[in-house]
């Protein structure tokens, strides 16, 4: 019987933060699970990488938000705010530094997301430039290997014709 790896050897196995968003754990690099027995390690596809990395991102960056803004309430005297360590890091001395820690932290995100939209095309037509881009390397690569097929099979054909003059 083949061994299936369960979902607590995976993440540790992936050695990075995951995050929870819509029915999926995304992980920092690019991989994806279903928190049971649907595993993806990061992807060699580009764009399902990065589509995965990126929804990674987006989430830390709004959980990490939401935090600096409970905590900035928190500390103006409208609320609580616990500062949970395995979310966010080591305690700050105090409020002041775990709300800069916060917002840098954010910061850190939000450039992760530009550079992945940058390698993505940002936009709906910088995908699809992706795509087309993509789907023309294939058709290149493609035609390639059908031109070496070919060449063979010429060969092999005037190793035959060869063959059959010499008997």
């Amino acid at each position: 019987m083949p061994y299936i790896e369960d979902f607590h050897e995976f993440s540790q196995r992936m050695r990075c933060r995951k995050v929870f968003a819509a029915g999926w754990y995304y992980y920092e690099n690019g991989a994806k699970s279903d928190g049971r027995d649907a595993h993806a390690g990061p992807s060699d596809n580009d764009f399902e990488r990065l589509s995965n990395q990126k929804k990674y991102h987006v989430t830390r960056a709004k959980f990490l938000a939401n935090a600096f803004e409970r905590m900035r309430k928190a500390l103006m005297g409208g609320g609580f705010f616990d500062w949970i360590e395995k979310d966010f890091g080591p305690r700050p001395r105090n409020g002041v530094e775990g709300l800069k820690y916060l917002k840098s932290q954010v910061e850190t995100h939000r450039t992760a997301i530009a550079k992945i939209d940058d390698e993505l095309g940002g936009t709906d037509e910088g995908l699809q430039d992706f795509y087309n881009r993509r789907a023309q390397r294939w058709r290149e690569e493609e035609a390639q290997r059908l031109e070496i097929k070919a060449a063979k099979a010429a060969e092999i054909t005037l190793e035959s014709i060869n063959y059959q003059e010499k008997l």
